[in-house]
């Protein structure tokens, strides 16, 4: 199959049941629309509905998961990365400056094995976090002074803030380049097996409820 039809299929939008009552999609797609729901967005879209639920930790999950597909499986063909994980994503497609990739990361770490606000690991992915969620702020505003991990001695000057909102339009300003790069084929499938192995290992299919029928 053509890369460009593969990475086509990869990136649709969940369709109609076929006659035999089965639909096919990719977990990009299903993360991409459960973040979206969950965070209060259109999920077709993207676009804020619900102002609301922007600052959902389990939405926040969802997008830094998506991240770390899209990094792992997708690189701009000028990019050399070969290694998976969300800080290349980051950086490949929003060219976002590494230490506030590393503090994004860290979030991620933190929510996704700990649901908790604090991650102590290498000097630059510990970070005691502030969350917001607002249409002003960056995603990432780093702290004056880094913290040493020291939970007797955290303060506003330790602390990183993640503008949650911000991080959401973040991953979809990523997704739409993803689909910009899709159609100029500017983008390439960095997995040993190609777009083969895309299409087996992310796909998902949805059988009809029995109890429905």
């Amino acid at each position: 199959m053509p890369a460009a039809k593969a990475l086509a299929m990869h990136l649709a939008s969940v369709g109609p049941r076929g006659e035999d009552g089965i639909r096919i999609y990719s977990g990009f797609v299903a993360a991409l629309r459960d973040a979206r729901r969950v965070t209060g967005r259109d999920q077709a879209t993207g676009r804020v509905l619900e102002p609301e639920l922007c600052g959902s930790w389990i939405g926040a999950v969802g997008y830094l998961i998506l991240l770390d597909q899209i990094g792992g499986t997708l690189r701009p063909r000028t990019s050399a990365s070969s290694v998976g994980g969300m800080r290349n994503a980051l950086q490949d497609f929003a060219h976002m400056p590494r230490l506030e990739v590393d503090a994004l990361y860290a979030l991620r770490c933190a929510l996704a094995h700990d649901f908790a606000l604090l991650n102590i690991g290498p000097p630059q992915l510990t970070h005691h976090f502030a969350l917001s969620a607002n249409r002003v702020d960056a995603p990432v505003t780093l702290p004056t002074n880094q913290w040493n991990g020291d939970l007797d001695h955290r303060s506003t000057d330790s602390q990183t803030t993640i503008n949650l909102w911000a991080v959401g339009d973040t991953v979809e300003t990523i997704v739409e380049t993803i689909s910009e790069m899709v159609q100029s084929g500017d983008i390439s499938v960095k997995l040993q097996g190609g777009t083969d192995e895309l299409l087996q290992r992310y796909s998902i299919i949805e059988r009809p409820d029995p109890g429905q029928a």
